[in-house]
């Protein structure tokens, strides 16, 4: 009779190298997905701001009977925001310029878009918004008109 038999299987050693390898790819993966969310999510901002800032040259190089101001820039944020959503030939869903703001942008307010006038009168404008994903996280700006 034959006692010695051979077993099929893997060893316990064997199975903690793969648990390893995964947790390691995984851990890879997971690093990565959050910058592309973090670059997605600037990406989004940074046509936010784009799109504020068309609309708010449009807003004023527009005559009145149009809507627009004949070439005078909004004084504040609520004045740019009333503007622009009133100004239906720039098409700014409501959805932009509520968080169009005087606050700057930072890490726990990183959705605002700071509006500031430039220029005294007011001849332009700039938005702030928040990039998250440069080292190190910090504001940019888009500005328009002149005097910025």
């Amino acid at each position: 009779m034959n006692l010695k038999t051979k077993q099929k299987g893997f060893t316990l050693v064997e199975l903690l190298i793969v648990i390893v390898v995964i947790a390691i790819l995984a851990a890879i993966s997971i690093v990565a997905y959050s910058g592309i969310q973090q670059r997605g999510r600037d990406t989004a901002r940074a046509s936010d701001a784009a799109n504020i800032v068309k609309a708010l040259t449009a807003y004023t190089t527009d005559d009145t009977t149009n809507g627009g101001s004949a070439g005078t820039w909004p004084a504040d944020a609520a004045t740019a925001v009333s503007a622009l959503n009133a100004y239906k030939a720039a098409n700014l869903p409501t959805t932009i310029t509520s968080k169009i703001t005087s606050t700057a942008p930072s890490a726990t307010a990183k959705d605002n878009y700071q509006y500031q006038t430039c220029g005294t009168p007011v001849t332009g404008a700039s938005i702030t918004y928040w990039k998250e994903s440069s080292n190190p996280a910090a504001p940019v700006t888009v500005k328009a008109g002149s005097g910025c």
